[in-house]
């Protein structure tokens, strides 16, 4: 039953109309509830709202507060710990992002407070786990070797064979043999590609600002490196070089002659020698040293570009043949060529300096995966820095059968963490393509196993995304978040 609370559902006749009244309508006791209840449910949503908010505030409040708590005893902790010496600028900054989150939790930003806290803690946990495991920290490791290459500790110790992970400290030799590469990241973030029949010692050097940054004294041989957020230091007898951040160089030396040549592909580094000399060296410039002086600064040629085939082209082996294109580089006399089954580019299938023309025709003879690159030499025969590498697969093809609609497996290993230095491995299907952040790693070998090496330059939490594709075009896709921790 309805009831009705007005009666102004009919006009009354014109003489008895109320012009007050002209837009009543009848509202019955079923619609009003409904609108009495809608008021209710919406007054508690936002009384819930509110205190939820509340709560969620003073949640975060008490989880800054243990984390402060948490971070400040694991730092007094580790500072009474046998072997923290070498951590004590991880320690230091740690400190500081614990003193930071207390000024902010005083302030009342506690998100702000908890994002700090939780930041001394990852770098504690590093601390932690390294001492855990015995190795020495704040130095530099091996990440790729190939071919002949040694190690040892200081003056005295013994040459040991080098394998990838293996911890480097300040004093420490490297030694590369006649076919000997590797690759070494250091905690700056810098990479050093480490070429045959070189030694140097990692050492430290007091940079312009007053900080300790990390270098190399090389004794002979042929170092290229790649900086990252700090510089970088490499001396060699004669002269002594300092690499700008976000830079690409090339050292060598000649212990021979006593003659070394400085390149700079990006970015811009500085020479002294010995006797006072200074030279700035821009992007693809080159300066040599010889005795004690050093020559004007001399133009690269640029990189050249990959036109054909496409990153990671499949092709049949029963063509017989590939065709390889690249962009021709103003001023390029001639191009250097080389195809590789090492990331290292060791043992090389194709290693050419003479090519006259932007391309070249290879003649395939076998199944496997190979890596491509190329550089522009001019009429001095300078070299100009090499292109991104390629990579290609031969295989042998059948037609018939059904269509591969399946994604390949993809597992992944918990990543290593070294600086803004992340390393991501794991297995997928042999032979897949596989992508990290959309950098190629190197094709998956016969057993799935793959390895790739990413810089990250964005302090704080990243997503990095792995991919890995397989032959038919499927693919599948995994992301893990990772922590980069300030400098």
């Amino acid at each position: 039953m309805v009831y009705s609370l007005a009666f102004w559902s009919k006009p009354l006749p014109a003489a008895r109309r109320n012009p007050q009244h002209a837009y009543w309508y009848s509202i019955s006791v079923d619609s009003l509830r409904a609108l009495v209840s809608f008021l209710v449910l919406l007054v508690l949503g936002v009384l819930g709202f509110i205190a939820y908010r509340a709560w969620e505030r003073d949640y975060v409040r008490r989880e800054a507060a243990r984390s402060i708590e948490e971070a400040g005893t694991l730092i007094a902790e580790l500072g009474r710990r046998e072997g923290v010496v070498p951590y004590t600028q991880e320690l230091h900054t740690a400190e500081q992002a614990v003193e930071e989150a207390s000024a902010q939790y005083d302030q009342g930003e506690y998100r702000q407070s908890l994002a700090s806290a939780t930041s001394a803690l990852t770098l504690l946990d590093v601390v932690t786990g390294a001492l855990s495991a015995g190795r020495r920290a704040g130095d530099a490791q091996f990440l790729a070797v190939g071919g002949a290459v040694s190690f040892r500790s200081g003056e005295d110790g013994d040459w040991q064979p080098a394998r990838p992970r293996r911890a480097l400290a300040v004093g420490d030799y490297v030694r590369t043999g006649e076919n000997g590469s590797a690759q070494i990241v250091f905690s700056n973030g810098t990479m050093y590609t480490v070429r045959p029949n070189t030694l140097f010692r990692l050492s430290q050097v007091r940079s312009a600002s007053g900080r300790e940054e990390q270098a190399i004294r090389m004794d002979y041989g042929w170092v290229n490196l790649a900086t990252s957020q700090r510089e970088s230091s490499v001396s060699t007898p004669e002269a002594d070089a300092w690499v700008e951040s976000d830079s690409s160089a090339s050292v060598t030396y000649d212990k021979t002659a006593k003659r070394s040549q400085f390149l700079s592909y990006q970015g811009a580094l500085r020479v002294a020698t010995k006797g006072g000399q200074e030279r700035r060296v821009g992007e693809r410039q080159q300066v040599t040293q010889s005795g004690a002086r050093l020559s004007a600064p001399e133009s690269l040629p640029g990189s050249p570009v990959p036109l054909q085939p496409l990153d990671n082209h499949q092709v049949n082996l029963a063509s017989q043949r590939l065709a390889l294109a690249w962009q021709p580089v103003p001023g390029a006399a001639r191009y250097a060529l080389q195809i590789s089954r090492s990331q290292l580019f060791l043992d090389n299938v194709i290693d050419s300096q003479n090519r006259a023309r932007p391309g070249a025709t290879l003649g395939l003879k076998g199944e496997g995966s190979f890596l491509w690159r190329v550089a522009a030499m001019d009429a001095t025969g300078a070299q100009g820095p090499w292109s991104e590498p390629r990579r290609f697969r031969v295989a042998s093809f059948t037609g018939g059968g059904s269509v591969d609609r399946e994604p390949p497996s993809l597992e992944l290993q918990t990543p290593e963490a070294y600086g803004s230095i992340f390393i991501f491995a794991g297995t997928t299907e042999p032979f897949a393509r596989v992508e990290v952040n959309g950098e190629p790693a190197e094709a998956a070998a016969s057993d799935g196993a793959f390895r790739k090496t990413i810089q990250l330059k964005q302090e704080g939490w990243n997503v990095v995304t792995v991919r890995a594709i397989d032959a038919s075009g499927n693919f599948v896709e995994r992301r893990q978040r990772v922590f980069v921790e300030p400098f």
